[in-house]
């Protein structure tokens, strides 16, 4: 769906759910997944955060697949290392042990340009999703925000006596 009409809207109130009837929830966004294992280069001491990232959890909520408006610079790093968390996501979920719902900004034709026609990885993405879900609406949030504009100050002049 397009940006603003509630997917991640959706994905907080899945996560509050489910917190309450006591699953364990990671609710997280692919930029976020990407960027954590960035942050791990050229430092030895900092721990691959594909390692283990799914252990103890019983739902994971992924937001934006793509990156943010689904305008990620991809490279065939970002392809291969997003192929790789859909491999463990699709593990755990074969296996019983998750529960998955992803959002995208993407339509179906640009998730699979992101993956490079890549076939092991579609079927694996259609066997977790299934068909997709498109969420159509407007924009929801605001369009003139004033905390968000920057305020004019009116300079007064002023004299000294």
């Amino acid at each position: 769906g397009q940006p603003g009409n509630g997917k991640t809207s959706l994905l907080y109130s899945v996560a509050r759910w489910a917190a309450f009837k006591g699953k364990r929830v990671i609710y997280t966004s692919h930029t976020n997944i990407i960027n954590s294992i960035k942050d791990t280069w050229g430092d030895k001491q900092k721990r691959d955060p594909l390692r283990g990232w799914l252990d103890r959890c019983d739902v994971l909520l992924l937001d934006e697949l793509g990156g943010l408006g689904g305008k990620a610079q991809r490279s065939s790093w970002y392809t291969s290392t997003t192929v790789e968390i859909i491999g463990a996501m699709y593990e755990r979920w074969a296996g019983g042990q998750l529960a998955i719902i992803m959002t995208s900004n993407l339509n179906p034709r640009e998730v699979v340009q992101l993956f490079e026609r890549n076939s092991a990885v579609m079927r694996r993405l259609n066997a977790l999703f299934g068909a997709t879900m498109q969420m159509m609406s407007n924009d929801r949030r605001p369009r003139h925000n004033p905390d968000l504009t920057p305020r004019r100050h009116r300079t007064i002049a002023s004299t000294t006596l």
